[in-house]
């Protein structure tokens, strides 16, 4: 940019990355500096940067800083203060395994699972990524069923109900630090059983499928059989875990239904509208 001699233009100048000692700290926005800037040009600056002009310059206070509330942070140094060492230690450890028990596969996901199932079986994390390996199994359709038991699982470890009676209290009260936290580990949650709840009803519906198709022989062949013939297949046999039932469109209906409630507003009259 080339500028004629006297005439003033505007410039933006990034925050200071230090202020120098005399300058006064209770100034607010609007307030402005007075001082000289450097400009020198690529030549001048290669030869010698004692050949730059200096031009006076006004620095404009647009915005204040912002300072970080210490109260949260005091807070949760304090927090750990309290836990030991061994303590943290082995939190980091289980978690680092939980972080893989989704990215392994087979036999190894299934062995990491349940070693730290034993420890703990009601981490709702555990079992969010236990069903995740399934789901990206290339065996996925012959661990549907298992997949479902594991969401009802974590379903009754997470009521929705209470999660949405909780959101509601915790909206109403007064916002603190703690507020924050609880509200927070609140809508992971959530989304945790969001989660659960979308995998559960892609399953249930895959099963559905797999229920309605038709038996094939090995000919290629579709085999009829009569309503009294003792060699009719009994659809209870595509149950392939002991207390997963067989499912229809209600089901899919009432998974639909759970995830409305943490999607939209619960009193919502369409939601009581939604066919049962």
């Amino acid at each position: 940019m080339t500028l004629q001699p006297n005439t003033p233009t505007p410039i933006f100048i990034r925050g200071m990355v230090s202020y120098p000692p005399d300058m006064p700290l209770n100034f607010s926005n609007g307030a402005y500096f007075t001082g000289r800037i450097q400009l020198a040009d690529d030549i001048t600056r290669r030869v010698d940067e004692l050949f730059a002009e200096d031009y006076d310059f006004n620095y404009v206070v647009d915005s204040q800083p912002i300072v970080k509330s210490g109260s949260s942070v005091t807070k949760v140094d304090e927090n750990e203060s309290k836990i030991s060492p061994e303590d943290q230690f082995n939190t980091a450890v289980s978690d680092l395994k939980i972080s893989w028990v989704s990215k392994l596969k087979g036999k190894a996901s299934e062995d990491l699972f349940n070693e730290l199932l034993e420890t703990d079986k009601t981490n709702v994390r555990l079992l969010l990524a236990r069903i995740q390996a399934l789901d990206s199994d290339s065996q996925r359709s012959q661990h549907l069923s298992r997949q479902i038991c594991l969401a009802n699982d974590v379903l009754d470890l997470c009521q929705i109900n209470h999660l949405i009676t909780s959101e509601v209290i915790l909206k109403k009260e007064e916002s603190n630090d703690d507020n924050k936290q609880a509200l927070k580990d609140l809508e992971t949650k959530k989304s945790t059983v969001l989660e659960v709840l979308v995998k559960k009803g892609i399953a249930i519906c895959d099963l559905i499928e797999a229920q309605t198709k038709p038996l094939v022989t090995t000919s290629g062949d579709i085999p009829v059989f009569s309503g009294d013939d003792t060699g009719a297949v009994d659809t209870n046999a595509l149950t392939t875990v002991e207390g997963v039932p067989q499912f229809t469109l209600s089901d899919v209906n009432d998974v639909y239904k759970d995830i409305c409630k943490l999607v939209a507003d619960s009193y919502d009259y369409k939601l009581c509208l939604y066919p049962n």
